[in-house]
């Protein structure tokens, strides 16, 4: 299930370097489960703030609608937490972002395709391997990808073997850094083709791809109309 979370408008002009706000943010939500869920596997893949674009001087991110976050699960009982703490939220305006209070949220599943799905970032990949950070640069960065991917499925019980990933677009692959709490992680954005059965990939996009996805990493959407590459 896919829960889109909106923001109140705001004239105001957000630090790109939010996402440890955002980490926070997902704090307050859920409250005293936060630690239950929070750690190196996310049942759960939480998205970086949306609707917005470069502001003109070109220091942040403005909003000409609301702001909203992008909240999916396959978990009832995470989803159930989120709604409830959403609720709360909306009830007695608490849990901002930047100062922003929540106005209202609506949910939607994955509609995957019969046998592949193109897929866009809509949070920058994150990717450990050994424990060093890995991306798109580095040579087997798709093979270290594709296997973090099976490892989560595998955590579900799934073993697909039509599944693996190819970079769509390789010359549209592009690397961001991103802040948390004084630490820059080397991250990739891309369009990715996603192959496998239908339930392994509406599993897989609900889990976000790699690693940290409970905080912000590796949210995805499908693009049902391939001239929006």
């Amino acid at each position: 299930m896919i829960i889109r979370v909106y923001f109140e408008k705001t004239d105001k002009v957000i630090s790109f370097n939010n996402q440890h706000q955002m980490n926070g943010f997902i704090y307050a939500l859920l409250g005293d489960k936060a630690d239950k869920y929070h750690d190196s596997y996310s049942r759960y893949s939480v998205s970086s703030i949306q609707g917005g674009h470069i502001s003109p001087d070109k220091k942040g991110i403005v909003f000409d609608g609301e702001p909203y976050i992008q909240i999916s699960s396959n978990d009832l009982e995470i989803i159930g937490d989120f709604v409830n703490g959403i609720l709360n939220a909306i009830n007695n305006h608490s849990a901002n972002f930047f100062g922003l209070y929540l106005t209202r949220f609506d949910n939607s599943e994955f509609h995957c395709n019969k046998s592949f799905d193109v897929v866009k970032t809509i949070s920058p990949i994150l990717i450990r391997k050994d424990g060093n950070k890995l991306n798109c640069k580095d040579a087997d960065w798709v093979e270290v990808l594709e296997k973090n991917c099976k490892d989560k499925l595998s955590h579900e019980g799934i073993d697909d073997k039509t599944f693996r990933i190819e970079v769509k677009r390789p010359e549209r692959l592009r690397t961001k850094m991103i802040w948390v709490g004084g630490v820059f992680n080397p991250c990739t954005e891309g369009v990715f083709t996603i192959y496998g059965k239908k339930e392994t990939r509406e599993k897989l996009l609900s889990l976000g791809l790699g690693n940290s996805t409970g905080s912000g990493f590796g949210a995805m959407k499908i693009l049902t109309n391939e001239s929006c590459l």
